[in-house]
C-alpha cells in the first residue's frame, strides 16, 4: 500500500488511503483513511478533485485501480448516493427546522420564478437548462456528446494533482455562443445519448426501434436501414443478406 502511495507521489499525484469498511470508533481506526461514507468511487478526470484510492485493508477490490472523490459538495458527484456516517442522522436532527424553512423558502422562490416566465424561452433561462442537463449527465454520455459536436476535451491540472477534464466549464463556452434555437439542438440530443451505450450484459443488444434515438431519427425522417448500412461500410463489416 505505501509502495503504491509512494509511487502515485513521484507522479505528482496525491493518493488517498481508503477502505471499505465503516468506521465504528474502534482504537485501531487509523485517522488518515477514508472510511466507507466518506468517498466515492468515480471515473477518472470526471471532476477536479478526482485523486487515486488505495486500500488499506483486505477488499475484494484491493489491488485494483479506482479513483475516488471526497468532496462533499462536488457540482458533479455530490447527487450521487454515499452512506452516512454515524454523526450524519444527529446533525440531519439538529438542522431540521432550518431546513423545513429553507426548503419552504426555495418552494416560494420557485413559484414566483414560474409567475415570471413569459412564452417566449429567454436564452439565459435555456443556458442554464442546458448546462444543468450537462452537469447531472453520466461521464460516459457527456464525453459522447462532446464528440458529437466536436469539442476539444482538454485536460487541466486537478486539485490533488494529475489532469482533468473540465467538461462544464469548457461547455459553458460553447453554450454561451449559442442561441435559442441551438441551445434546444442541444438539449434534445443531450436526451438522447444514452442510447449510444450498449449494455456490457448483452453486447449484441441491437438499438430498439423504440428506444428514444430510433423514435427520434424516424420523426426527422431518417432510413434507419441506410444508415446502418453505413455504419457497416464504415466498421468493414459485411452485412448479411435479409431473409
Amino acid at each position: 500500500m505505501q509502495i503504491k502511495v509512494e509511487s502515485f507521489a513521484q507522479q505528482g499525484k496525491t493518493a488517498a488511503r481508503i477502505s471499505d469498511s465503516f468506521r465504528v470508533g474502534g482504537p485501531e481506526e487509523r485517522e488518515d483513511v477514508l472510511w466507507r461514507g466518506q468517498y466515492r468511487i468515480v471515473e477518472r478526470d470526471s471532476c477536479e478533485h478526482v485523486q487515486p484510492g488505495v486500500y488499506v485493508d483486505d477488499s475484494p477490490h484491493s489491488g485494483k485501480d479506482v479513483h475516488i472523490c471526497a468532496e462533499a459538495d462536488c457540482p458533479v458527484h455530490s447527487g450521487v448516493s454515499r452512506y452516512a456516517t454515524p454523526e450524519q442522522p444527529r446533525d440531519r436532527k439538529d438542522r431540521t427546522q432550518d431546513q423545513r424553512t429553507d426548503r419552504l423558502f426555495r418552494a416560494l422562490l420557485l413559484e414566483e420564478i414560474r409567475r415570471k416566465l413569459g412564452k417566449v424561452a429567454r436564452k439565459d433561462d435555456v443556458c442554464m437548462v442546458a448546462a444543468a442537463f450537462l452537469a447531472r449527465m453520466t461521464h460516459h454520455d457527456r464525453v459522447a456528446l462532446f464528440k458529437t459536436y466536436k469539442w476539444d476535451a482538454t485536460k487541466s491540472p486537478g486539485k490533488h494533482g494529475g489532469k482533468h477534464v473540465d467538461y462544464a466549464q469548457i461547455a459553458s463556452r460553447h453554450l454561451a455562443n449559442m442561441g435559442v434555437a441551438e441551445l434546444m439542438q442541444f438539449l434534445v440530443l443531450a436526451s438522447l445519448t444514452p442510447d449510444l451505450s450498449i449494455p456490457a450484459s448483452n453486447s449484441q443488444e441491437a438499438l430498439s426501434p423504440k428506444s428514444a434515438l430510433a423514435e427520434a431519427a424516424k420523426r426527422h425522417g431518417l432510413d434507419l436501414k441506410d444508415l446502418r448500412k453505413r455504419a457497416a461500410t464504415q466498421s468493414g463489416k459485411t452485412m448479411r443478406p435479409a431473409k
